[in-house]
C-alpha cells in the first residue's frame, strides 16, 4: 500500500506546480512535449560539458547523489540503487570510478527520487514518471563517469 506521503491534494499539487522550478532550464517544470524535449536537450549539454575519460584519459571519479522521499519508504530502494552503481563501477585492484554515493532522505517535497551525478541530475522520477531500471541508471552514470566502459549484459537491448 502506498504510504499517504504521496498522496497529494489538489491544492497541495498546484502549490508546487508553481513553485517548482528545473534547474537545468531556470524556468518552470516542462508541461508539454516541446519543453520536456527542450530540458531533455539542456540535460544532455550539462551532461556533455562534464569532463569525461575520453578527455582526460583517465577514469573521472565522481560523486553520486541518491535523493529519496523518507514519507514513501524508499530508502531501500535508495540503497539498492547505490549497491548496484557501487558494484558497477568499482573493479578489484583498480581505482574506483565513482568516488562516493550518498544517500539523502528528503522530507519535502514528498515523492522525490532523484539521482545526479557531478551535480548533474541524470533521474528524476516525477520527470520520468518512473523509478530508474537497474540498466538504464547504469548507463547514465556510465556516459558522464566512463563513456567506454562496457557494462556486459546492460547494455545488450532487451
Amino acid at each position: 500500500e502506498a504510504s499517504s506521503c504521496c498522496r497529494e491534494s489538489k491544492e497541495e499539487s498546484s502549490s508546487k506546480e508553481e513553485n517548482n522550478k528545473d534547474s537545468s532550464t531556470g524556468g518552470a517544470a516542462p508541461t508539454t512535449p516541446e519543453e520536456e524535449q527542450e530540458a531533455k536537450a539542456a540535460k544532455a549539454a550539462a551532461i556533455a560539458a562534464l569532463p569525461t575519460a575520453a578527455v582526460l584519459r583517465e577514469p573521472v571519479r565522481t560523486a553520486v547523489e541518491i535523493q529519496y522521499c523518507v514519507g514513501c519508504r524508499w530508502q531501500l530502494r535508495a540503497s539498492w540503487v547505490a549497491q548496484e552503481l557501487l558494484t558497477t563501477f568499482t573493479e578489484s585492484g583498480r581505482a574506483p570510478q565513482i568516488a562516493s554515493v550518498t544517500l539523502i532522505p528528503v522530507v519535502n517535497p514528498q515523492g522525490v527520487f532523484k539521482v545526479s551525478v557531478g551535480g548533474i541530475e541524470v533521474w528524476d522520477r516525477k520527470v520520468q514518471k518512473a523509478f530508474p531500471e537497474s540498466k538504464e541508471i547504469k548507463q547514465l552514470v556510465r556516459d558522464i563517469v566512463s563513456p567506454s566502459k562496457d557494462l556486459g549484459h546492460s547494455d545488450k537491448k532487451a
